[in-house]
């Protein structure tokens, strides 16, 4: 298992964030809230907070303003979804397609991040903004926080497995 919970092969797409209504629809924050990854009904692994792991079928729908809202196969009524809060929602990497900037997200949780030679942390998430994304680095009493881009990442090194980050990359949260 990664640190996410996810088994090897699998990626962690997002959680379940809140209840949408009564009839138990879920709102949903999604890593990459664009994807058309579920323009259809899709098999997903929906992973508790303590470790259980459920496969179940997950639809997704837009929402009022940027807002994603889905609802699982089975589960009716506000209270069979307000148990679902906070549970991860993984699914197998083969079922995607390959991501346009070469990696997912996952494939970097638990990452060293350096600072030249200097290991600062760990990646401990990389969080959705409307401009760049963000690096969570965690390892320091405060997380530090840093913009994807060109200037403050300067390598996502596969073979050695690390992030490396420009000197002026961390601001303190």
């Amino acid at each position: 298992m990664t640190g996410n919970g996810a088994e090897p092969g699998e990626l962690e797409l997002g959680r379940v964030s809140g209840v949408f209504g009564f009839k138990g629809e879920l709102r949903l924050f999604l890593h990459n809230p664009e994807t058309d990854s579920f323009d259809e009904p899709r098999r997903v692994v929906l992973l508790r907070p303590d470790g259980a792991r459920f496969e179940a079928t997950l639809s997704v729908r837009p929402g009022a303003g940027k807002r994603l809202l889905g609802w699982v196969e089975g589960v009716e009524g506000e209270d069979a979804a307000k148990a679902l809060m906070e549970w991860t929602i993984l699914v197998a990497r083969s079922d995607l397609p390959e991501p346009d900037d070469g990696f997912y997200v996952s494939d970097v949780l638990g990452w060293p991040v350096f600072v030249g030679d200097h290991k600062v942390g760990t990646v401990t998430g990389i969080h959705a903004t409307d401009g760049d994304d963000v690096l969570e680095v965690g390892g320091g009493a405060e997380p530090l926080f840093v913009g994807m881009n060109e200037r403050y990442v300067l390598d996502v090194d596969f073979e050695k497995q690390r992030v490396v980050l420009a000197e002026d990359a961390l601001v303190e949260p």
